[in-house]
């Protein structure tokens, strides 16, 4: 195919462009189709992507946090966004053990253990990341916080 020089030139910022027919040969193998090619593929659905965006109804007064469960080694507390109004949920949970913090070799124990998730984790929090859910973690002298956050339609998703 050879080359023309641009013939045209757009409004806006004067970008020169030319309009080429396409090739006979070109259309007929687009027209024949390429062979199957088992690299290409759609992807599977990312199942973390929210459909629902409703927001969850309140007064729109401002209210402490509600404790709404508890056990002996577990506390969950609601406390409803009355300011933003968005459809988004935020959990923290803080894992608590005397081992973590025993001796040196119980903390790095702790962080490779934390390694370790996030490798195998990776192709999960990777499609989670997509669609704005996110994971984090964090050693301290007490234990272990995880944090996830995102839209509330998706963030129980197992």
């Amino acid at each position: 195919m050879r080359r023309e020089r641009a013939r045209r030139k757009e409004p806006w910022f004067q970008t020169a462009y030319s309009v080429l027919d396409v090739p006979c040969e070109w259309d007929d193998r687009w027209r024949s189709g390429f062979g199957e090619n088992a690299d290409l593929h759609v992807p599977t659905p990312n199942e973390f992507i929210a459909t629902d965006f409703s927001i969850l109804s309140n007064d729109g007064v401002n209210v402490p946090p509600t404790l709404v469960h508890e056990t002996p080694g577990c506390k969950l507390w609601y406390r409803p966004d009355v300011k933003f109004k968005v459809p988004k949920a935020y959990i923290c949970a803080n894992l608590m053990t005397p081992l973590s913090n025993r001796d040196p070799e119980s903390a790095v124990l702790l962080d490779l253990m934390l390694y370790v998730l996030d490798y195998n984790l990776k192709e999960i929090t990777y499609a989670a990341d997509v669609a704005q859910l996110s994971f984090s973690h964090s050693t301290h002298e007490h234990g272990v916080t995880l944090q996830l956050g995102g839209f509330s339609h998706k963030l129980p998703v197992q």
